[in-house]
C-alpha cells in the first residue's frame, strides 16, 4: 500500500529586536552574509500583497514598492556601507536567508 505524503511549505517570520544604536551594525551583517538577500517587492509581480493591505502599512512594511528599477540598480551597486546607510532610514527592510539543502536532521532519543 502506497503512503501519500503532502507536502506544505511556508514562510516563518521570526521578529526580534535590535537596539537602535546597533541597528546599521546588524544590517551591515545581513548585507555581507552570503546566505541573505535583500528583497525588493514589485506592483505587478506582488500585486495580491500590494492589494492586501491598506496604504498605510504597505508604506511602512512594505516601503520599496515604490522603488523604480533604476533606485534598486543603484541599491545594489553601490557599495555595502553606503547601502547599510541607505536602507537603515527605511523603517523596515527585508531579507530573504537561504537555507542549506544539505541539512540533516538528528532524531532525540
Amino acid at each position: 500500500m502506497e503512503l501519500k505524503t503532502k507536502y506544505q511549505y511556508t514562510t516563518f517570520i521570526y521578529p526580534y529586536i535590535v537596539e537602535e544604536k546597533e541597528y546599521n551594525k546588524y544590517l551591515y551583517k545581513l548585507i555581507k552574509n552570503k546566505n541573505c538577500k535583500n528583497i525588493y517587492y514589485n506592483n505587478e509581480k506582488d500585486s495580491q500583497l500590494y492589494n492586501y493591505f491598506l496604504p498605510q502599512i504597505r508604506e511602512f512594511l512594505f516601503n520599496n514598492f515604490c522603488f523604480s528599477k533604476n533606485k534598486i540598480d543603484e541599491l545594489n551597486k553601490i557599495d555595502d556601507e553606503l547601502k547599510t546607510t541607505v536602507l537603515g532610514k527605511y523603517p523596515c527592510v527585508h531579507f530573504e536567508y537561504k537555507v542549506n539543502n544539505n541539512i540533516s536532521r538528528k532524531s532525540r532519543k
